[in-house]
């Protein structure tokens, strides 16, 4: 039997409420997409770019350098057309593809672009997609950078996020937050609003890294406009969603949720507080749930329905969820992740971290039935260790805002379990690797030393986390410290923890490095040498990757 682009599983828990008058249980599903794509789908995408006055300098000139980079990274069907906003928004680029004839035109109109005004995301979202509409054959996204708090237009959260639901589902909306001063709150909001992504750029060095692999993220999308349809039966209610508002529905009628889009690999859980009717008895159905999606190679519409009994049996049982109480408690850990998250940013650091606590006390011991229920409530338990130790630290302000800003996407309901880039991103990020040299980093001092990490792949990280790519065994080393990407032949070191520091041959890693042959790397307890067989070349002249 065929592969289905997407899995959809669900079932009942009863480990909560199944005592109370009248019963209430959980539905508890899940929507997993395959490890393959189903064809490839071109793309139309519009790149919105902040040229406010704050983007001036450094941070305009690495962003032009990148999107040249990325106008040589798309596809042959692909078409790219840029918007520019400041106090008011212009089409600088009409959709193109990229050709030899096009090209040098759109490189020029690239280079000329200047930064002045404030910051006006309301009207750049609104150029997109008229931009968008000319041609709606191509997947369509947009990738919005901004450097800044918006003050012209409509400014709000809820405002801009109800602009891009307003393009659902033709249009997909990933963001990029650049330096410092940028809303990560305002720019996820974009993001989860759009089925997208947001990337956090920490310096102009990674530019061009965040700009490919949030175009890699919309090439490797499995199955778009997600949508379960759950219908209650026989006098069963659904009161509400778990991470939404309580809800008080007839019977007869059915919700829709939209869950958005999946890439490869990754999966979405969602759970719905069920009230049964006193009557209810024996094997009678209460529920009914479809899911409908599209493939974006084909934009043809797949239907998968699933019946729910109040005994827990599921029919078609191959559609049966095996344990909702692990997937039941990684929702339940999202949403009070964010209950944390929100004390902690009104400086409440000592009960965010308490609340936490109580979370983790209820995640240990659960019913474990697969090695993947392991996985997941170890990493579960291993991100609310690594949050509760922040917070009992009181960061500073701008502590938090940076580990806000690289775990933003790290609430494991919605995950694909691992820090590997999907197949099209993995081959835009060789792309930009280039030829790189045979390197590795050996463990110099600490926990089993001389042990060796080959340095294979365009994107390693340092940490704690059993998904590592270099794993470290060390209580002093953050899940995730540090992250080594390549880029032009070089391999590239970032500090991605937000208290924790890295150096390099004895000095603080300030900002992302290029590293050189013999470099030594002390992360937490843990010494590790970088080494290469690759020649310095290292030219003082070529960016804002530094040396110390």
């Amino acid at each position: 039997m065929n592969e289905e682009p997407v899995e959809f599983l669900i079932g009942l828990d009863v480990s909560e409420g199944a005592s109370s008058s009248p019963k209430q249980l959980h539905v508890v599903a899940e929507a997993r997409a395959s490890g393959k794509l189903v064809g490839t789908c071109p793309m139309s995408i519009a790149l919105v770019i902040d040229t406010s006055g704050s983007m001036e300098g450094e941070p305009l000139d690495s962003v032009i350098k990148s999107v040249k980079r990325l106008l040589d990274l798309v596809g042959p069907n692909d078409k790219i057309g840029i918007v520019t906003f400041s106090s008011t928004a212009q089409v600088v680029a009409p959709l193109l593809k990229i050709t030899q004839e096009s090209l040098p035109a759109l490189n020029s109109v690239i280079q000329s672009i200047r930064a002045s005004g404030k910051t006006n995301i309301d009207e750049g979202l609104q150029a997109a997609a008229s931009l968008l509409r000319e041609d709606d054959s191509n997947r369509q996204v947009i990738l919005l950078l901004s450097d800044g708090q918006p003050n012209r237009g409509r400014q709000t959260q809820d405002e801009l996020a109800a602009i891009v639901r307003s393009l659902r589902p033709s249009i997909a909306v990933s963001t990029l937050g650049y330096g410092e001063r940028h809303s990560e709150d305002i720019l996820t909001a974009l993001s989860d609003a759009g089925a997208g992504r947001y990337h956090f750029i920490s310096d102009p060095a990674i530019c061009n890294l965040e700009f490919v692999e949030a175009l890699g993220v919309h090439r490797d999308i499995v199955a778009q406009d997600i949508e379960v349809s759950l219908r209650p039966r026989n006098g069963a209610q659904l009161v509400r969603f778990l991470g939404g508002s309580r809800i008080e529905l007839d019977s007869s009628l059915s919700v829709k949720l939209a869950l958005g889009d999946l890439i490869v690999g990754a999966y979405q859980l969602f759970a719905a507080e069920v009230r049964l009717h006193e009557d209810a008895a024996g094997s009678s159905d209460i529920l009914e749930a479809t899911l409908s999606y599209k493939i974006p190679s084909t934009r043809e519409q797949q239907r998968v329905s699933a019946t729910v009994r109040s005994v827990g049996d599921v029919e078609p049982a191959r559609r049966t969820l095996a344990n909702t109480r692990v997937a039941l408690l990684q929702i339940r850990a999202r949403e009070t992740r964010i209950k944390a998250r929100k004390l902690a940013e009104e400086g409440r650091f000592a009960e965010g971290a308490d609340l936490l606590r109580i979370l983790s006390s209820s995640i240990e011991g659960a019913p474990l039935q697969t090695p993947r229920d392991e996985a997941v409530v170890i990493e579960t338990l291993a991100q609310i260790e690594d949050e509760v130790r922040l917070l009992d630290s009181s960061p500073s302000p701008a502590e938090y805002k940076k580990y806000k800003r690289t775990r933003m996407g790290e609430l494991i309901s919605s995950s694909s379990m691992s820090d590997e880039p999907p197949p099209s991103s993995r081959l835009l990020l060789d792309a930009v690797a280039g030829s790189l040299p045979t390197a590795c980093l050996v463990v110099a001092s600490g926990e089993n030393p001389t042990t060796t990490f080959t340095l294979d792949r365009p994107r390693m990280l340092i940490g704690r986390t059993a998904f590592a790519h270099i794993h470290i065994k060390d209580e002093t080393v953050s899940r995730r410290h540090g992250l080594i990407r390549a880029e032009d032949g070089k391999f590239v070191l970032e500090n991605v923890a937000a208290t924790n520091p890295i150096t390099v041959n004895g000095k603080p890693l300030n900002r992302p490095t290029i590293l050189r042959n013999g470099d030594t790397i002390e992360v937490g307890h843990t010494l590790l040498r970088y080494e290469s067989t690759e020649t310095d070349s290292f030219d003082p002249e070529q960016g804002p990757l530094s040396r110390r």
